[in-house]
């Protein structure tokens, strides 16, 4: 397929992590924000969030029917995603094992429970949003601020799937799951149809 647009060649290149790609989800994945429901950590952790990258990638594959680019950007993000939510567990292990976190810690109750745990209209038009802001963005200079609308819809979501396995937690990790799912569904949908 002919490149018109111009999308295809800086697609591929954030089909695949950069080298920061992964220890830039590392170091925002130890979910401290999300333990301690504290809104500052969080916003930073979205602020050096790279998602942006394979999420917009995935979409032009999409359009474009570049399967293989499509499938590699998607790969990119979960596999990012899910390193993100590993990095969240180690550190709530060690947290825990410091006695720095109280082992009945209840996540579901703190401030950011409810939002990273249940599905609703909300969880829908925020995902959808971002989604459209980050095909809109995609080769503009407020990029880096698109990025942190992207990642209100994931990384919280993903650090707060590894807090709660850390914890112990059965009943929350389904919700944040399914809630990370539909947000990274949706994102990509939304983006591929922008």
């Amino acid at each position: 397929m002919t490149d018109i647009w111009g999308l295809v060649a800086p697609a591929f290149e954030r089909s695949l992590p950069s080298p920061i790609f992964y220890p830039l989800l590392v170091s925002i994945g130890f979910g401290v924000g999300v333990l301690t429901g504290s809104s500052i950590l969080v916003v930073g952790a979205m602020a050096i969030s790279p998602d942006l990258l394979p999420i917009t990638a995935s979409a032009v594959g999409i359009v474009e029917r570049e399967w293989g680019l499509a499938a590699r950007s998607f790969r990119s993000l979960v596999l990012g995603l899910g390193v993100s939510t590993f990095a969240a567990c180690v550190a709530t292990l060690v947290l825990r094992l410091s006695n720095r976190v109280d082992d009945d810690l209840e996540l579901a109750k703190t401030v950011l429970g409810p939002s990273l745990t249940t599905l609703g209209p909300g969880t829908a038009m925020v995902a959808i949003a971002a989604g459209v802001a980050a095909m809109l963005a995609y080769e503009r200079a407020g990029g880096a601020a698109v990025g942190v609308a992207i990642s209100v819809t994931t990384i919280p979501a993903a650090a707060y799937v590894g807090d709660a396995i850390a914890l112990g937690r059965t009943s929350p990790v389904a919700g944040a799951a399914l809630v990370l799912a539909t947000n990274v569904v949706l994102i990509v949908a939304a983006s591929t149809a922008t």
